[in-house]
């Protein structure tokens, strides 16, 4: 980091208020956390996900309390780029936002609120929610066409 840089920050730092110092650390702890790559992109689309009013906790945080988190956003990325072909990081997102949105419906279909941690906690579930809002479409390889709609669970 340059003395420029450091300069910039450290007049930032004094102007955030809590929560956007909570954000700050959640998007640090995202970018140096462990599989930064497919975790860091899953926490982007998961916050896209809900609204910004909801405060969606670090990815850090999220695996700390679901054990098996790590290896189902790991699966639920190899099944997106197997099952969807998004190609493009931006469609990538969209993708994994599908099955996010697919997920959420899944969840509050059965009565519990789709929080992020709910969420978190029931990744490993993506198939069974994407089958749910799109019967048959990962076995017959449409669900790439999704991805040229806005808003597909909508």
């Amino acid at each position: 980091m340059t003395s420029a840089t450091a300069a910039t920050v450290n007049g930032l730092l004094p102007i955030l208020n809590k929560a956007e110092l909570r954000d700050l650390l959640a998007r640090v702890t995202v970018l140096l956390g462990p599989n930064t790559g497919d975790v860091g992109r899953f926490h982007a689309a998961l916050v896209s996900v809900f609204p910004k009013s909801e405060r969606v906790p670090p990815a850090g945080v999220m695996a700390g309390k679901c054990k098996s988190f790590t290896s189902d956003v790991l699966n639920l990325e190899a099944f997106v780029q197997r099952r969807m072909k998004p190609g493009h990081p931006t469609l990538h997102r969209k993708a994994v936002c599908i099955v996010l949105r697919a997920l959420c419906d899944l969840i509050e279909s059965e009565g519990h609120p789709a929080t992020p941690m709910t969420v978190a906690r029931h990744v490993g579930r993506y198939r069974e929610a994407v089958e749910a809002a799109f019967p048959g479409y990962a076995e017959s390889g449409m669900l790439g066409m999704l991805l040229k709609y806005d808003n597909p669970t909508q």
